[in-house]
């Protein structure tokens, strides 16, 4: 995926371009229990000041979030997801056309293609080299913008036997966990 650069001179050029040079305003929902996501908030919010976007972050519960964002009724989100130890875990319910997850109405048919293909694939290297397309396309083609991985820590004591990390931040290996003495 491409990596962007903050370029304010690009940016206000691409307000102008827009129409919009008097800037405007809009809201960021973000679920009120998740800081991370809003400190990011509040990061976009301080970014786009001078570009004349006036922010409001909407810190809210977490479940009038969920119900906001499934109905599509919000300006902007900050949203994370964890837990997913496969990319169609995310990557299809997000992306895949009339998909429940695809807030953003998005839609491409080879996108649907590859997801599709990357479900019935087997072979490790050739799902890897479907998924990697896959984010590349959705990267150039849609207003969706990958931030960051969350930081994740974990301990347990000596006795937790069957516990395995996974850096998704799955708790996949839960069902196998047990305590010795």
């Amino acid at each position: 995926c491409k990596v962007q650069v903050y370029d304010i001179a690009k940016a206000k050029q691409l307000m102008i371009d827009a129409g919009m040079s008097k800037g405007f305003s809009m809201t960021i929902k973000v679920g009120a229990d998740y800081k991370s996501q809003v400190n990011i908030a509040q990061l976009i919010q301080a970014e786009l000041k001078p570009l004349n976007i006036t922010v409001q972050v909407m810190p809210m519960e977490w479940g009038s979030f969920l119900n906001d964002y499934t109905k599509k009724n919000y300006d902007a989100v900050v949203l994370g997801w964890i837990g997913a130890v496969d990319p169609d875990d995310f990557l299809y319910y997000q992306f895949h056309t009339g998909e429940k997850f695809n807030t953003e109405g998005f839609s491409d048919k080879e996108v649907d293609r590859l997801l599709e293909l990357g479900r019935s694939t087997v072979d490790k290297t050739k799902r890897q080299a479907i998924y990697r397309q896959v984010q590349t396309l959705i990267s150039q083609k849609m207003a969706y913008v990958f931030l960051h991985i969350n930081d994740q820590y974990e301990a347990f004591r000596p006795n937790v036997k069957g516990y395995v990390h996974y850096t998704t931040a799955s708790l996949e290996s839960l069902k196998d966990v047990s305590l010795g003495k």
